[in-house]
């Protein structure tokens, strides 16, 4: 496989959804990064949830952390694409009355009706205990994606986060017929540290560095650093990096 591109004016996930792990395996984790905000992660992956589910009735699950994120988590990530390329779609998120989970419905025009499908569930790590007791419900899902899961501040991180989402991975992996299907993770993140949680767990953190653009490892997992061009002169010319250059530049030292 080629290498990893700086992308010209978008990110593209073909790259990483067509790699394989180092032994030639479908990997497990696909962990896209970017040093800038913007390069189109979230959009891209945005499209192969709801391609998915449009042209093989695959739903999908979006991961976040706590109970209170439920309800707003679907329609952030999902409305940018849907307003770009499909605006006679809209996405709602309803919340189960246990606040354990929540339904994704994709509402599509249809003349003066409006069909609903549910494509997905909002799945909040922390719940991974109380998900386990409904592991039924999650049969036609295929992929997991879950958005900005490296955040800026380290206590932000559940504790135990990695074996809270190993939990959470098998109840959701389950039915279908098999005690355990292959679903792929695709984790997405708007920074770079390699001392997070995740990192240490799948055995990153002295396998790749900040300039690293592509790696595979020997364990179902695949790495790939996003740039896109001029994305980083641009934010640096903004307005607000201009004016706050001074508090950048110590930041960053």
């Amino acid at each position: 496989m080629s290498k990893s591109k700086v992308y010209k004016q978008h990110y593209d996930p073909s790259f990483i959804m067509n790699a394989k792990d180092a032994l030639g395996n479908e990997p497990t984790w696909r962990i896209v990064c970017s040093l800038e905000r913007g390069p189109g992660k979230t959009y891209g992956f945005s499209k192969i949830l709801i391609t998915n589910y449009l042209e093989k009735d695959e739903q999908f699950v979006l991961l976040t952390r706590k109970i209170g994120d439920l309800g707003s988590v679907a329609k952030g990530i999902l409305t940018p694409y849907l307003e770009g390329e499909h605006p006679d779609m809209s996405i709602r998120e309803l919340v189960h009355q246990s606040k354990v989970y929540s339904q994704i419905y994709l509402d599509v025009k249809n003349g003066d009706k409006v069909d609903s499908h549910m494509v997905g569930f909002v799945l909040p790590i922390k719940q991974s205990d109380a998900i386990k007791k409904i592991s039924g419900l999650f049969n036609h899902v295929s992929v997991m994606f879950f958005d900005e899961f490296m955040p800026s501040a380290d206590s932000s991180y559940l504790t135990d986060e990695v074996g809270l989402l190993m939990n959470l991975y098998k109840s959701v992996a389950r039915g279908g017929g098999k005690a355990v299907r292959e679903l792929p993770i695709i984790m997405c993140s708007n920074t770079l540290s390699l001392g997070n949680p995740y990192f240490e767990a799948l055995d990153l953190n002295n396998k790749i560095q900040e300039n690293t653009r592509f790696y595979q490892g020997e364990n179902r997992v695949v790495f790939e650093r996003c740039e896109v061009e001029g994305l980083s002169k641009m934010h640096s010319e903004s307005g607000l990096d201009v004016s706050l250059k001074k508090y950048i530049d110590r930041n960053r030292s």
